[in-house]
């Protein structure tokens, strides 16, 4: 979702929305999804899991609970070597894990 960052406070949660409804129609989205949790598109798969919290397994939150704990540690390691995460990362990050809790 980096091409958010071009667009209007408005438009971006607009934007949001109609990219999330659009992956929802995707056959065996969330299995995919999950799929993405051990790769470098963590975090993306974690924001948009984190809007179907209410429809996931036990197992499928424990899966998300260790994905960003895995994403904290890897940013916390970023930071300790000078690469602070970006802004919109930070965020993504927290409103997933707030969604998970």
């Amino acid at each position: 979702m980096p091409l958010l960052e071009y667009a209007s406070p408005g438009e971006a949660w607009d934007l949001n929305q109609e990219a999330l409804a659009r992956i929802a129609k995707v056959p065996d989205s969330t299995a995919k999804l999950v799929k993405l949790l051990d790769g470098p598109h963590r975090l993306d798969a974690l924001v948009v899991l984190a809007a179907r919290v209410d429809g996931l397994s036990q197992d499928l939150l424990e899966l998300c609970w260790r994905a960003a704990g895995l994403t904290a540690n890897e940013m916390a390691t970023d930071i300790g070597q000078g690469k602070p995460p970006t802004r919109i990362d930070v965020r993504k990050l927290s409103s997933s894990v707030g969604s998970f809790w």
